[in-house]
């Protein structure tokens, strides 16, 4: 029997244990990261990425995959949305699946295919999206997930050499029917395979690899740098389209535009703006781990059904600490600093450059 030391599973272990220990040393002594919430929420942002990778590559084969929920009102990653659902599947390149599910209440549907030489780095392989997807009468579709050219009046998901997982994604206007009528979906493999074998150390150390690849990528980029300069704050970035290669699992359907907040008790950070037609628009506050707040209790988020707009089609947000008894408040949950980020689905134009402003209440 091989010595422990010498097992891949025993050796996958360690290394992940360092990876961990790695990123504690980074968000505690980040320069910047002092507040007292900053710390202990980058624990759970550690906590939240290890109990999903355990889920999608622990628990989870691309021989036999299942999707996994990503995100949640209680578990978030990776820039989370109020209005959304994730799915993750791990999938083998070269090897054919379908999916097959209903549309539900969903105001935008997504799949995309990722790929890249390690779990780390991803680029998107192929990406199809509402309207683009044909979906029956009775809310059914069906996805062929392939490396063939695809065949006339199917859904196709193209993969290459280095395809390792299918995200989908589905966005919603009315959070009730996100919760009462949210839709499903499921994945076969083209050739399933037999009842898994007996667990063996070198598959449980190939596993471990993969999650410790998992969680290098998004504790390489985050904290998120807080700007070290107060003119830094309170500002929005032009809206730009996101790319195959703009961040970690991006959609090239998003449009972005992000910034940094900080309010003191008296003030309100007012962002005005017009947004193009779009199949969805939001705005949403995260902290440096890109993880919303606490969007259960707090009013912390808007999507474009709820924000009330002047007469003109403009509008006005506001956010801050406390109700300034104003349309379209965004709550900071008490959080003195941290991260303002809009996206717009499908947009039929780039939106204008958002005005910013600090207003006393």
């Amino acid at each position: 029997m091989l010595g422990l030391k010498r097992r891949a599973d025993a050796r996958a272990f360690s290394d992940l244990l360092g990876v961990l220990q790695s990123y504690e040393r980074k968000f505690r002594w980040r320069r910047l990261l002092t507040r007292d919430n900053e710390i202990a929420e980058g624990y759970s942002a550690m906590l939240d990425l290890l109990a999903v990778g355990l889920e999608c590559y622990i628990h989870n084969s691309p021989d036999s995959p299942r999707f996994v929920r990503l995100v949640s009102p209680i578990r978030k990653i990776g820039g989370d949305n109020a209005d959304a659902l994730y799915y993750f599947a791990p999938l083998n390149p070269g090897q054919g699946y379908r999916i097959t599910g209903t549309m539900g209440s969903a105001a935008y549907l997504a799949f995309t295919t990722y790929g890249g030489e390690t779990p780390k780095k991803f680029h998107i392989v192929s990406n199809a999206s509402t309207p683009a997807v044909e979906v029956e009468d009775d809310g059914t579709f069906e996805i062929e997930i392939t490396a063939d050219d695809p065949r006339p009046g199917v859904n196709t998901l193209r993969t290459d050499s280095t395809t390792n997982c299918v995200i989908v994604r589905r966005y919603y206007l009315d959070k009730d029917a996100m919760e009462n009528d949210p839709g499903v979906q499921s994945i076969e493999p083209e050739h399933p395979a037999a009842a898994p074998p007996l667990l063996t150390g070198d598959e449980m150390g190939r596993r471990i690899r993969a999650l410790e690849e998992f969680l290098r990528g998004w504790f390489k980029i985050t904290p998120i740098p807080l700007p070290p300069i107060p003119p830094a704050y309170n500002k929005m970035s032009p809206p730009r389209q996101a790319s195959a290669d703009s961040g970690h699992w991006s959609t090239p359907d998003n449009i972005h535009s992000f910034g940094f907040f900080k309010v003191a008790d008296d003030e309100a950070l007012v962002i005005e703006g017009r947004s193009p037609e779009c199949l969805y628009w939001s705005v949403h506050l995260w902290n440096p781990y890109l993880q919303t707040y606490d969007y259960a209790n707090y009013p912390c988020a808007l999507n474009s059904s709820e924000v009330e707009l002047r007469d003109d089609g403009s509008w006005e947000l506001l956010v801050s600490h406390r109700d300034p008894g104003r349309p379209n408040w965004i709550s900071t949950t008490g959080h003195p600093r941290g991260f303002v980020y809009f996206r717009w689905l499908k947009a039929e134009r780039m939106p204008d450059k958002l005005k910013t402003s600090l207003r006393k209440i």
